[in-house]
């Protein structure tokens, strides 16, 4: 008589268990991508030619600090955001995930003189790249430089800059030699950085709306995992092999 009890209550106990194994395994995930990782598919040109459209994103979560889950909520900083990063935030407009380039961090002052960026009265250096691949998705004739991001603080009294060297491809509209707000100063703020695209006179960055808040920056892009897109007019979508698994500079 007692064993036939035990059977339906052994069964109960088991789908507990594994109903709250299955309970603990979704919470982890969840965390881990609220709170660690994420994946970003990218919808627009303004990084070209770093970041292409349909591009999907590894980011770190936990480059710059710890996020409360779900809250958007920093708990702790434990790194800001450096000259040279590619990081995520949210748009000041709308919902939407934005990527850019940090360009600026708090205390530099940044310029432009004749499209090129000047950052605390050092104009950075760039080579036009002659032979280089346009991506199709750009809108405008364009052309392709090479520029490195040096000095990654704001001049010490002495006036020395810790020379980083990062060097990345920007692009600028051939018809003039100017890039937008060509002419124009920004001083960053402590606590802010300054964020722009790659894809310099196709961007809507920190040139129109102003410099981010660091501790708003909550992803920090890191690789391509994939890219892939759906030409217009076709049904199954292009496959960039050559794009799969590559670190993001």
């Amino acid at each position: 008589m007692s064993s036939k009890t035990s059977e339906p209550t052994s069964f109960a106990s088991k789908a507990k268990r594994e109903i709250v194994s299955w309970i603990i395994m979704i919470a982890i995930v969840v965390f881990v991508r609220s709170t660690v990782f994420g994946m970003y598919e990218i919808p627009s040109g303004s990084m070209l030619p770093t970041i292409r459209i349909g591009d999907r994103i590894f980011a770190s979560k936990f480059a710059y600090g710890l996020w409360l889950p779900f809250a958007e909520k920093q708990l702790i900083t434990w790194e800001t955001p450096k000259r040279g990063d590619i990081v995520l935030f949210h748009s000041r407009t709308d919902s939407n995930t934005l990527i850019k380039r940090v360009v600026g961090v708090g205390g530099d002052e940044l310029s432009f003189h004749n499209g090129r960026l000047v950052v605390n009265g050092q104009e950075q250096p760039e080579v036009e790249l002659s032979n280089s691949s346009i991506p199709e998705e750009v809108r405008f004739p364009v052309s392709d430089f090479q520029e490195t991001l040096v000095g990654s603080q704001a001049p010490t009294q002495g006036g020395s800059h810790l020379e980083t060297g990062i060097q990345h491809h920007v692009l600028r509209a051939q018809e003039n030699s100017r890039t937008a707000r060509d002419g124009s100063v920004y001083k960053i703020p402590e606590g802010y950085v300054f964020c722009m695209g790659d894809n310099r006179d196709d961007s809507n960055d920190s040139r129109f709306w102003g410099p981010v808040p660091a501790n708003e920056i909550y992803g920090k892009a890191i690789a391509l995992v994939y890219s892939m897109k759906i030409p217009e007019g076709e049904m199954l979508p292009k496959v960039r092999w050559e794009r799969f698994f590559r670190r993001v500079i």
